[in-house]
C-alpha cells in the first residue's frame, strides 16, 4: 500500500470563515458549559518568581497560587507538563476537534511558560512567590482533571512553540471574541487582536484547519517552531529568497525569515519510526513535501500529493535520498540510494540502478538541468551521471583531489551551463561554473568537518 500523505487543509475555508461579520458585543459570562476566559494582565510585579530564562525548553516546574473559591490557600510547585495537562480540559472542551485542542495545547502551554519568564501574573502569598494563579486571572488549573483527549493534544504539540523573532509571546486567549459561542473562525480579531478564541478554534477545526493554521489566524506574524531533537538534514530557501526552511531528521520544520510553516511530521503518529531526509517547496511557495528514508512523501499546505514509494514492492529494501520537482511543477522524482529514479507525475529520463557503472556506489542527489528535460545523479564518490538533455561537465570521481571525500550535493549554476559538487568535508568543486570558495581545510570548519 502507498503511505499516503496526510494533507494539511488549505487556508481557503479559513479565509471564508474569517470574512464573517464581526458582532460588536460584550463577552458573556463564563459558565461550566463553555471554556473559561483569560483575564486582562495585572500590573507587572517587581521580578519574576521561577525566573525561567529559556525560550527553547519549557520550565521544569511552575509555581501556582491555589484558591478555595475566592480565598487564597497556598502556593504549589507543579511539574510543568502536569500543570498544562490540568489546564487544557478546563479551558477547551475535551470533546472538541483534535485541531482545536492542539491549538489550545500550544496556547495554554506557552501562556504558563511565558509567565515563568515574565512579570504580570506573579506575586507572593505568605512569603512564597508564585508565577500564576489557578483561576481566570491567569488560566484555570484544576488538579486531577486531565483527560485522554487533551493529553493526546498536548503530546502531539509539546515540541511546538510560537515566537516572534527569538522571543516567546504571551498567547492570550478567551472564550468567544464576539460574545457568541457560535462565532465563525477568525471573527472578533478586530476587537481582540493577537488573541485566540477558544470557540473560534473549534469553528476553524470544523472548517478543516489544522492547529498550525488556527494559530496563524489568531496570532499573525508569529512563527511556529517545532523543537525536535533530530539532526538537520535539509535547507531550502523560499521562492522570494527572503527566508528558508530547515528540516531535521525527526520531521520537524524550522522556518526562518519570511518562511511560513505549513505543518510538519514531528510527533505525528503517521511518521512514527521514520526518518526525514529532504524537504522540497512546491510551485506556489505555499506548501512543501517532506520525504522519508522509507520513500514516504508527506504534503503540507498547497503541495499536491502525486504518489510515494513507501510500501511498494519495487522499492523494497531501498532508501530514499532525494525528492526533486519536475520543470512543470506537476510531479516529482524520488531518488534511491541505489541510483533508482521513481517518477510521480514527472517524466522518466533514466536511472543508475542496476547499471554496472554504478556498482558499489550510493546516490546522494538528483538535480534538474536548465532545460527541464534531463537531470544528473550524483554518487557519494563524486561521480556525475547525466540523463535526458543534461550535459556532462565533469565529475570528481577518481580524481586525486577528491581522495577520501564524500559528495553530498550537486547544484546547477545560474547560467545553467555548469555545476558545483559539495563534499561532506566542505569542499566545493566547480565544473564549468565559477568558483567562489569553500570551507574545506579552513580552521573555522575543522571542528565541523566529519572524519575522513
Amino acid at each position: 500500500m502507498h503511505v499516503t500523505a496526510l494533507r494539511r487543509a488549505t487556508q481557503t475555508k479559513a479565509t471564508a470563515m474569517r470574512s464573517a461579520v464581526v458582532a460588536a458585543a460584550v463577552l458573556t459570562a463564563v459558565t461550566l458549559a463553555q471554556p473559561a476566559s483569560a483575564a486582562t494582565i495585572r500590573p507587572a510585579a517587581a521580578s519574576t518568581c521561577t525566573g525561567w530564562t529559556s525560550s527553547v525548553a519549557p520550565p521544569n516546574t511552575i509555581k501556582v497560587l491555589i484558591h478555595n473559591g475566592s480565598t487564597k490557600v497556598r502556593v504549589d510547585t507543579v511539574a510543568f507538563r502536569t500543570y498544562v495537562q490540568n489546564v487544557l480540559p478546563n479551558e477547551w472542551q475535551a470533546g472538541w476537534a483534535a485541531a482545536a485542542l492542539q491549538a489550545g495545547a500550544v496556547a495554554s502551554k506557552e501562556y504558563g511558560w511565558y509567565f515563568t519568564m515574565s512579570t504580570g501574573k506573579n506575586g507572593t502569598f505568605n512569603g512564597t512567590c508564585y508565577d500564576v494563579s489557578d483561576n481566570t486571572s491567569s488560566q484555570v488549573y484544576k488538579p486531577g482533571t486531565a483527560t485522554a483527549a487533551t493529553n493526546a493534544a498536548i503530546d502531539a504539540t509539546w515540541g511546538a512553540t510560537l515566537d516572534q523573532g527569538t522571543s516567546l509571546i504571551e498567547t492570550s486567549y478567551q472564550a468567544p471574541l464576539t460574545g457568541h459561542t457560535s462565532e465563525a473562525c477568525g471573527a472578533g480579531l478586530a476587537n481582540y487582536p493577537n488573541t485566540l478564541s477558544q470557540w473560534g478554534s473549534q469553528a476553524c477545526a470544523v472548517a478543516g484547519d489544522n492547529f498550525q493554521q488556527i494559530l496563524s489566524i489568531y496570532y499573525p506574524g508569529t512563527h511556529l517552531v517545532q523543537a525536535g531533537s533530530g539532526s538537520f538534514v535539509s535547507m531550502v530557501r523560499t521562492h522570494s529568497g527572503a527566508g528558508y526552511y530547515l528540516l531535521t531528521s525527526d520531521g520537524s520544520v524550522h522556518p526562518h525569515g519570511s518562511a511560513t510553516t505549513f505543518g510538519d511530521a514531528y510527533g505525528q503518529s503517521y511518521f512514527a519510526g521514520q526518518t526525514a531526509v529532504a524537504l522540497t517547496l512546491d510551485a506556489t511557495g505555499n506548501g512543501y513535501w517532506i520525504l522519508s528514508a522509507g520513500g514516504g512523501v508527506y504534503s503540507y499546505g498547497d503541495a499536491q500529493f502525486y504518489g510515494s514509494a513507501a510500501g511498494q514492492s519495487y522499492f523494497a529494501g531501498q532508501t530514499a535520498t532525494a525528492l526533486t520537482v519536475d520543470a512543470a511543477w506537476t510531479g516529482y522524482w524520488i531518488l534511491s540510494s541505489g541510483g533508482g529514479v521513481y517518477g510521480y507525475g514527472a517524466p522518466f529520463f533514466g536511472s543508475a540502478a542496476g547499471q554496472s557503472y554504478f556498482a558499489g556506489q550510493t546516490a546522494t542527489a538528483l538535480t534538474l538541468d536548465a532545460t527541464g528535460n534531463g537531470y544528473w545523479i550524483l554518487s557519494n564518490g563524486g561521480g556525475v551521471y547525466s540523463y535526458g538533455d543534461a550535459q556532462f561537465y565533469g565529475s570528481a570521481s577518481g580524481q586525486s583531489y577528491f581522495a577520501g571525500q564524500s559528495a553530498t550535493a550537486l547544484t546547477l549554476d545560474a547560467a545553467g551551463t555548469g555545476y558545483w559538487i559539495l563534499s561532506t568535508s566542505g569542499g566545493v568543486f566547480s565544473y564549468s561554473a565559477p568558483f567562489y570558495g569553500s570551507s574545506y581545510g579552513q580552521s573555522y570548519f575543522a571542528a565541523r568537518a566529519p572524519p575522513r
